[in-house]
């Protein structure tokens, strides 16, 4: 007896902390594997996910064939080899979001959050740099790292500062929403990520429990008190008597007076 806990006498009801202790079933609609504002389950944006991963894989793939139609041209190799690395990396990203969804496996959607998770670190790090210099740098830097990527600015005339720092807030308000949307996605992947590994870890291969065990949220002979929504039994057995002597007493006068016309 010294180990048993006893709860305190009261009239309220067991906490929504205390819940979570007595739940043993799985919930696929739990808010933890929703997304979008819990309007959507994070399954069904893994979908969309995966729809638009394969859309690149298609483009990713245009692009290498045109590399390739105009590599007698140009006669650069290292833009074929680009354009291949990228084709097999968009391929083995999209081929292992789109396995975890047929086979629910949560381990092949770890490549594509660890990718996103590289690309959120260089996109802040870019991030950073970028308000760094426009604040407090010198917006050449910004024009040498634009033309850097090929994306050459007029030159006659050359820029005016106005136009550099409006290059850089762009500069900086792009790569704020591509870290946004990043994250947003990262969300959507984790939250499907943690559905797939509850839902094995539970046994549920369809997402739902096959039986419901219902047990009390309390060990009933540890609380001490009445609960005042009880009824007794007494009152219940005395109830139904005054209703049977009030009938039998009703149908006797009927009887009565029916005799008597």
């Amino acid at each position: 007896m010294e180990n048993q806990r006893f709860l305190p006498a009261s009239n309220s009801e067991l906490s929504l902390e205390d819940l979570p202790l007595y739940d043993d079933t799985f919930d696929p609609n739990d808010p933890r594997y929703r997304c979008c504002c819990n309007h959507s389950h994070s399954t069904t944006g893994v979908r969309v996910i995966a729809g638009m991963l394969s859309l690149t894989v298609c483009l990713e793939l245009w692009h290498l064939c045109l590399t390739l139609y105009w590599l007698p041209v140009d006669g650069s190799g290292g833009s074929v080899l680009t354009a291949v690395f990228q084709l097999l990396v968009g391929v083995a990203i999209a081929g292992s979001v789109i396995y975890a969804l047929w086979k629910e496996q949560a381990a092949f959607l770890i490549p594509y959050l660890v990718l996103q998770t590289v690309g959120l670190a260089a996109g802040a790090v870019f991030l950073v740099t970028f308000i760094y210099i426009s604040l407090f740098g010198d917006g050449d830097m910004v024009v040498t790292f634009i033309e850097a990527q090929e994306h050459h600015m007029v030159d006659d005339p050359p820029p005016s500062k106005g136009s550099i720092d409006f290059t850089n807030w762009m500069l900086v308000g792009s790569f704020t929403v591509i870290l946004a949307v990043q994250i947003w996605l990262i969300s959507i992947v984790f939250a499907c990520w943690r559905y797939f590994r509850d839902k094995r870890a539970f046994g549920c291969p369809n997402g739902y429990m096959s039986y419901v065990v219902i047990r009390p949220p309390f060990d009933a002979a540890m609380r001490s008190g009445n609960i005042p929504s009880s009824i007794s039994a007494d009152m219940v057995t005395f109830a139904f008597r005054s209703y049977d002597r009030r009938f039998k007493r009703q149908a006797a006068r009927s009887l009565s007076s029916s005799i008597v016309e």
